[in-house]
């Protein structure tokens, strides 16, 4: 079966879930679209539109690595405060925001949400 957008994977409905499997699974996800070359743009701009801790978008380029381009976000000022001092922690090079993300989505292409 082709989805309409097969160029956007949507993990949002799973992102809900705060477990480590469920983190564990996003991020196989999308290591598969990135290993199997789908993207027609080379970098898989990729999403954590409700960043938190900003664990899940960390694991998307500490795993998947170059081929990903990741932003977290976070609209709670002291969320995206904890995200940006993890990322200097982890020595991680992700683009953090303090946006709301519905605004963010309707202003940039992201391939995987």
């Amino acid at each position: 079966m082709t989805w309409p957008h097969s160029e956007c994977i949507v993990a949002a409905a799973l992102n809900m879930f705060s477990c480590v499997s469920c983190r564990t699974l996003i991020t196989t996800a999308l290591a598969a679209y990135v290993e199997r070359g789908n993207s027609c743009c080379g970098t898989v701009r990729c999403l954590d539109g409700i960043g938190a801790s900003g664990v899940l978008g960390f694991l998307w380029k500490k795993y998947v690595g170059d081929k990903t381009a990741v932003t977290i976000n976070d609209s709670r000022t002291k969320a995206y405060e904890g995200i940006k001092h993890n990322a200097e922690l982890n020595a991680l090079s992700v683009e953090v925001l303090n946006r709301d993300p519905c605004a963010l989505l309707q202003e940039q292409i992201y391939h995987f949400v």
